[in-house]
């Protein structure tokens, strides 16, 4: 099998979950976010977060970066536009978001004010 469609089979196997769908509209309407505030938006544990995330950051459909003591993530979609993601990802459509805050090396802050 060649690499190209071995990679593709593994970017639709991450896609094939309703939670990582999730994660990912919501990383593309909101930017960056840290584990935390994945997991209050979208109801699931911060384990399970965790575990979404790690699949998603291995086929390579998000990037983190550390910040303080918290990872962020964020879309990384460029080398996958041959396979039309954010036209998927335009059809989703999620429960409206509650607001909140991440925790930032102590301090209370919104994820937003990070990306500025």
């Amino acid at each position: 099998m060649n690499k190209y469609l071995s990679e593709t089979v593994e970017v639709f196997k991450a896609l094939g979950d309703y939670n990582r769908l999730k994660i990912l509209k919501l990383l593309q309407s909101k930017g960056t976010l840290c584990v935390g505030m994945v997991s209050r938006k979208i109801g699931i544990s911060q384990p399970a977060v965790s575990q979404h995330l790690k699949i998603l950051r291995t086929v390579g459909l998000i990037q983190g970066e550390k910040v303080g003591y918290h990872m962020h993530y964020r879309l990384q979609l460029e080398e996958f536009t041959d396979i039309h993601i954010k036209d998927i990802l335009k059809r989703i459509q999620i429960e409206p978001e509650e607001e909140g805050n991440c925790e930032f090396a102590g301090e209370e802050r919104k994820c937003a004010e990070i990306n500025e």
